[in-house]
């Protein structure tokens, strides 16, 4: 982790960490200039999720991504953390808002990620969404049992129609 901040800083990429008493890194957020560039562009949705363990030092991974106007995806800030807790979410949210010059995207679509969410509705008061991916998911894992393949298939047809329904008064 040392010797990634340190070509962070040599090659002057955007970036804030915090280390402990002892002198551990135990935060480090980046961008690039062009994530800057691009997220003010077309940041009006923000992605987040963020992975556990699986890097060497077993720091969360939090990728905050968004989206271009032609659906192609780009990574808006990324940042490892010492823990999935609010304080951790709290800073590099706060630390991607300072990237970008206090830009508000309008909505931040994220997992069910308690800790995120409570992060993200003090960082930023805009509407929050849950991944649709996320949620089908959970699905699966949790109600596929004691289906047929055919009923299952059925089901997550109907399923996604409802996913994807606009409100009442749209219908």
């Amino acid at each position: 982790m040392d010797a990634l901040l340190l070509s962070l800083i040599k090659l002057d990429v955007p970036n804030t960490h915090c280390v402990d008493a002892s002198g551990r890194l135990t935060r480090l957020a980046f961008t690039s200039t062009k994530a800057v560039q691009l997220t003010h562009r077309f940041g009006t949705i923000l992605t987040m999720d963020c992975t556990y363990k699986t890097n060497r030092f077993k720091m969360p991974l939090l990728h905050i991504v968004s989206f271009a106007c032609t659906g192609a995806t780009f990574t808006s800030a990324i940042a490892f953390l010492s823990a999935k807790m609010i304080e951790d979410y709290e800073w590099a949210l706060n630390t991607n808002k300072g990237f970008m010059g206090n830009y508000l995207p309008l909505a931040i679509v994220i997992d069910r990620e308690l800790a995120l969410m409570r992060a993200t509705e003090i960082a930023f008061p805009v509407a929050q969404m849950l991944c649709q991916w996320h949620i089908c998911k959970n699905v699966m894992a949790k109600h596929r049992i004691g289906f047929t393949e055919e009923d299952w298939q059925t089901f997550m047809t109907s399923f996604s129609g409802v996913m994807r329904a606009g409100t009442k008064n749209k219908l």
